[in-house]
């Protein structure tokens, strides 16, 4: 009897990044000696690619030649994302491959507009325009962790990859979405969100809708903005918005990673994504776990404190499951907005 029966309906669930992830938890699920490309091999027969994504996940040293389909994989995960603003904004955005540990210089025209169109004559020579080129640092990246716990008996369900993918999306969505739109510095362990050192517009003398739209879109303009506009805000500021403006033509993103009356506005050719396609997944039976968005250690050494909640995860029946991501991102200068309250809250 096949200890990984296959599928029943793949075909809305078909990321290599989520099935190779749910093959961790099947193999953990199953048994302390099942093999992880066992599990891929007999419930997706067909596909190579998930193997090999678990190859280079499982012998990273062994598998460099790997990276470009690694980073395609994790590039296809976020952009998948459908509870995430951010991971429209990765499609729309300029996505390139870097290396761990190290930054990548982007260079961009900066200049405000050219004099004329470069025509050239019969046998004569190509004009050289003359302008200003910037530069945008992308990098170096940061780890992204996801980590929860599925219950085992979602291994035995026919519905379970499903589930398994939506609660990692979701996960994956709200991490992304907050790392991205927050205006944090960056340190050596985080990139800097887009709205650090990015000072919030006036939204105008009668403070609604219309003029903060207006100045968000003024403002990258002036910035030498492409003309494109996409807008994120928190869920009910974006109802708000396409409320108001049912005939506005730029893409309004909910997020909520931004809070009520918070309005971001990005020209997404001036957003930059880097992925080195290292990725670390792994999945345990047994462990304490400390259930908390800001964890601390279970005991701590310095005093009587001790977590809360904590879990274990033997205890409950379930696999937890960590994940790690390397990501980086940037913005060039003025390529990201942004308007706080105002009368449409």
């Amino acid at each position: 009897m096949n200890a990984f029966p296959r599928n029943p309906d793949a075909a809305g669930n078909r990321s290599h990044f989520i099935r190779a992830a749910f093959a961790y938890f099947l193999a953990r699920a199953t048994g302390p000696n099942v093999y992880v490309g066992d599990v891929a091999a007999q419930r997706w027969r067909n596909d190579e690619t998930t193997g090999a994504v678990l190859r280079a996940i499982t012998s990273p040293l062994q598998s460099a030649d790997l990276a470009p389909l690694m980073q395609s994989a994790v590039v296809d995960f976020l952009t998948h994302l459908s509870m995430s603003a951010g991971s429209r904004l990765l499609v729309e955005s300029l996505n390139l491959p870097i290396e761990p540990f190290y930054s990548l210089t982007v260079p961009f025209d900066a200049t405000p507009a050219l004099a004329g169109a470069t025509w050239v004559g019969e046998g004569k020579p190509i004009p050289v325009q003359s302008g200003t080129v910037g530069a945008a640092t992308l990098g170096p990246a940061r780890k992204l962790g996801i980590i929860f716990a599925f219950s085992r008996e979602s291994a035995r369900n026919p519905a379970g990859e499903r589930l398994f993918g939506h609660m990692l999306r979701e996960r994956a969505a709200r991490e992304f979405d907050a790392a991205l739109f927050s205006d944090d510095a960056a340190d050596d362990d985080r990139s800097a969100g887009l709205l650090h050192g990015v000072t919030a517009l006036d939204a105008g003398p009668m403070g609604n809708l219309t003029e903060a739209l207006g100045a968000l879109a003024g403002a990258l303009g002036s910035a030498g903005g492409s003309g494109r506009v996409v807008i994120a805000a928190h869920p009910s500021t974006a109802a708000l918005i396409q409320l108001h403006h049912p005939q506005l033509v730029w893409p309004v993103l909910a997020t909520r990673a931004l809070v009520a009356g918070h309005i971001v506005a990005i020209d997404p050719t001036g957003l930059l994504f880097g992925m080195t396609g290292n990725v670390d997944i792994s999945a345990v039976n047994s462990g304490l776990v400390h259930m908390s968005t800001t964890p601390v250690e279970i005991v701590s050494a310095t005093g009587p404190t001790t977590a809360d909640p904590v879990s274990e995860l033997f205890q409950i029946d379930a696999i937890g499951m960590r994940l790690l991501l390397d990501v980086a991102f940037t913005a060039k200068p003025g390529a990201v907005q942004h308007v706080i309250g105002g009368a449409w809250q």
